[in-house]
């Protein structure tokens, strides 16, 4: 096996490169989330286009085994599914009509990462939730007590105040006229 050409291309790092059935066109995966079609061969003028939907870098990209499917993935966990066109534009209809998801995809340990601290967010809020319960019940029994004493307060401040009208108040009835004596 020989190198027939070595090539520095695009000026970003390349994740990964597949080549199409016709081996016309080259399949590169790059850094910042685009993928290059390059027109092979290559001449002194490389001819390339690019395609940019992922918003991370470009991290797996396979070509179907038909050839007219090519399928990348991101580090975003977006994973998009690509129509190819052979050189002659001709393309191979899909059966099914393509249906988006919004699942997410992520490695194991990922996801026991996200499930515990979703445990300890729960616990966290469940044991808020005992505290401000606690909290709550303590102000309204502190409440209900001022109100039981401040209405003792008054009762027994109104059956003064009224026994003391009883001792000041005298009234007198002379020939019909009335008469107030106070003490």
């Amino acid at each position: 096996m020989a190198v027939k050409r070595e090539v520095n291309f695009y000026g970003t790092p390349l994740n990964a490169v597949s080549i199409s059935k016709s081996n016309l066109i080259l399949f590169i995966a790059a850094e910042n989330g685009v993928i290059l079609t390059v027109i092979l061969p290559m001449g002194v003028q490389i001819e390339y286009k690019e395609f940019k939907i992922h918003s991370h870098s470009i991290k797996k990209m396979c070509l179907g085994s038909d050839g007219s499917v090519l399928v990348s993935c991101s580090e975003d966990s977006n994973i998009c599914v690509w129509e190819v066109k052979n050189t002659a534009n001709k393309t191979r209809k899909i059966d099914k009509p393509l249906v988006y998801t919004d699942d997410i995809l992520v490695n194991l340990s990922k996801y026991d990462e996200l499930h515990e601290n979703i445990k300890k967010i729960e616990t966290a809020v469940n044991k808020l939730e005992t505290e401000n319960t606690i909290n709550v019940n303590t102000i309204i029994k502190s409440i209900e007590q001022e109100i039981k004493d401040i209405n003792k307060a008054n009762t027994t401040q109104y059956y003064e105040t009224i026994k003391k009208n009883e001792v000041m108040t005298f009234v007198l009835k002379i020939n019909n006229n009335t008469i107030l004596i106070y003490k």
